[in-house]
């Protein structure tokens, strides 16, 4: 999968987190610019879960290597929120030599792109208190290890002690940087005591000042009339919420860009500084100063609307796509199906990879490695103008080794999102894609679907083939209980059956035939004077004799003993002319051959069937009764 060009691997949580999207957007048009990859694995949370299965998302580590990618960009400030230092450092460890460069949180020996939060959170403290004359603060979102929030409410605090203002430690209350905890946590501080009784929430991020507007809005608190209230991050929505939200920048574009060009210059072995900061700044709207221009409300309505605009005819794609989704699919179609939809929602290039077999992961699974053997059901690439052949088998390759088979896509540019496809423990495979202008959330949504899709193709595709095996193995029992165990012509049951058959078919063709019946000469002659052992050998000798001369289409079986019937249809009489002395040469050919002692050969009746609609017993009762005059004429020759 190598290439001349860098591939950019960016580690991130969550591809929803409005944090992570304007992080990813930064560090994409960064590569855009200089025409290079970027590679994003969702890994999910560390040492967290949101849902019973997130862990299986962990497994996409094992694709940051150098076979894969140059260097790798580590979200650690989202991605180290739930584990201790140590433990964390011994994570990025896992990616031996890879380079790495962190965003958010510093790791000794990696470069780290850091925000100055104080820059941003004084000025807005200064509107709060200095200009507007508030004293009581709260504190939304602590969380413990964090350094992000420590480092923040250690600025609130700061600023007030200087002001001369004391805080109230019960002024600080937990949200865990999710909207979720934030607003319960307000809701067990009203519980509590009865009122919010601070005059400025200062949430410690975005999602949670969308909690605390929320909140304030249930509890009839007018904001900002009532109660103030500062986010932090800048992600798009605070501009659009009601009131539109005062709050920091940290510049998330600007880092994910810095980020991009200090890996790329540890690639071209260039001094990267250890820390890069970019400077906070304070975003003054309506909810944190009261102040609501003209110019805000018209870019909020013109905000809204063209953002609704935009997504809505994704999301008509992807309820589209939901509902095409409920049709029964089996592994082969499958294949065709990813690549009729997928297509739909702006991917250029897409390629789905399933393991040989599912393989089972448990939250406390260790060590896990990924399966040797993986194929390629679908892909296509349109910078490429290549599509995969369906009609022929799944590419083979080892993922291990590769993401993808070398040039399957043209990996030299664009936007690459890595989805594992699995469900509950069960993980069936991956795919990849260059994505398009969607929202990440119509991608990731898309590509939960598609777990759902791939892991009911692969149960269906693994029913019908039990049901085949139980049709085969039923036939082949079938089969045996039709078949004559010493010479593997049918038995009785089986020549009944099929001869019977045989003759039936002829008469709708109105073609006639001819039932021979066969009578080896001697065998209890060679039972008793050479042994069984001899007979049976005498009999399959008879029996492959008989096969040779007859037709493939011919029914050939033993009926026991020195016994053997053919239902020949078609067959006349000077073709079994021939036959009858192609069988008696043969015989003499096998006596001097083998040389046992006694002579080998068989007698034959024969009787015609046609229109006259007797059953294949009347026939064969005729073809007896000539066999007996044949054995007659034998007899009397010999004399």
């Amino acid at each position: 999968m190598k290439s001349e060009k860098a591939r950019i691997g960016l580690l991130i949580n969550d591809t929803n987190s409005d944090y992570v999207k304007q992080l990813l957007d930064g560090a994409y048009s960064c590569c855009a610019e200089m025409g290079i990859s970027l590679f994003v694995f969702n890994i999910g949370e560390l040492n967290f879960s949101y849902h019973p299965f997130d862990y299986q998302h962990r497994v996409l580590t094992q694709f940051c290597v150098k076979e894969n990618i140059d260097g790798l960009i580590v979200c650690s400030a989202v991605l180290a929120s739930h584990s201790d230092k140590a433990w964390f450092e011994n994570f990025l460890k896992g990616f031996g030599s890879l380079p790495i460069v962190c965003v958010g949180s510093k790791f000794s020996g990696r470069p780290c792109i850091l925000c100055d939060s104080k820059p941003g959170i004084q000025a807005v403290l200064e509107d709060l208190v200095d200009r507007q004359g508030l004293k009581r603060v709260c504190v939304l979102g602590k969380i413990p290890g964090s350094r992000d929030a420590q480092e923040r409410t250690e600025a609130i605090v700061s600023f007030l002690k200087k002001r001369g203002i004391r805080f109230d430690d019960r002024y600080v209350i937990e949200g865990n940087f999710t909207y979720e905890k934030a607003l319960s946590g307000l809701r067990d501080y009203w519980e509590q005591n009865g009122s919010l009784e601070f005059d400025a929430i200062i949430a410690l991020n975005d999602d949670m000042a969308f909690a605390a507007l929320d909140f304030c809005k249930s509890h009839k608190i007018k904001v900002p009339e009532e109660m103030r209230v500062v986010g932090f991050d800048d992600v798009p929505r605070s501009r659009f919420s009601t009131p539109p939200l005062a709050t920091v920048t940290q510049d998330l574009c600007g880092q994910g860009r810095t980020a991009v060009t200090a890996l790329l210059g540890m690639l071209e072995k260039k001094r990267v500084p250890g820390e890069m900061f970019v400077k906070s700044a304070p975003v003054f709207r309506e909810s944190g100063s009261g102040f609501k221009s003209v110019e805000a409300i018209q870019a909020q309505d013109r905000g809204s609307a063209t953002e609704w605009l935009e997504k809505k005819n994704q999301f008509y794609i992807l309820n589209d796509f939901l509902i095409s989704g409920q049709t029964r699919l089996n592994l082969p179609k499958m294949r065709k199906y990813f690549m009729e939809n997928i297509e739909r929602f702006d991917v250029s290039a897409a390629a789905l990879c399933l393991y040989e077999r599912p393989f089972h992961i448990t939250e406390k699974s260790e060590d896990i490695t990924l399966p040797e053997k993986a194929f390629v059901y679908s892909s296509y690439d349109k910078k490429k103008n290549y599509a995969q052949n369906l009609n022929t088998e799944p590419v083979a390759f080892n993922p291990r080794e590769t993401m993808l088979p070398p040039g399957l896509l043209d990996f030299s540019s664009g936007k690459y999102f890595i989805s594992i496809l699995s469900k509950c423990e069960n993980q069936y495979g991956y795919m990849i894609f260059r994505s398009g202008d969607c929202e990440p959330l119509i991608y990731s949504m898309m590509s939960v679907n598609f777990a759902r899709l791939v892991s009911e193709a692969w149960e269906a595709s693994k029913s019908e083939k039990a049901a085949k095996d139980q049709q085969e193995r039923a036939a082949r029992l079938n089969l045996i209980s039709k078949t004559d165990e010493l010479t593997g012509l049918l038995n009785r049951r089986g020549f009944m059956e099929l001869g019977q058959q045989t003759i039936d078919i002829a008469m709708v063709l109105r073609q006639d035939g001819m039932v021979i019946f066969g009578d080896m000469d001697g065998l209890k002659f060679i039972n008793d004077n050479y042994g069984h052992d001899a007979g049976d050998r005498a009999i399959k000798a008879e029996a492959e004799i008989l096969k040779k001369n007859f037709r493939a289409s011919d029914i050939v079986g033993r009926l026991g003993g020195d016994e053997f019937v053919i239902v020949a249809a078609g067959l006349n009489e000077p073709r079994l002319s021939e036959i009858r002395e192609n069988i008696e040469a043969a015989c003499r050919a096998w006596n001097i051959v083998h040389n046992e002692g006694f002579e080998l050969s068989i007698s034959l009746g024969c009787a015609r069937f046609g229109k006259n609609g007797k059953s294949l017993e009347d026939i064969m009762r005729e073809a007896d009764s000539l066999l007996y005059e044949e054995k007659r004429k034998k007899k009397n020759s010999r004399r």
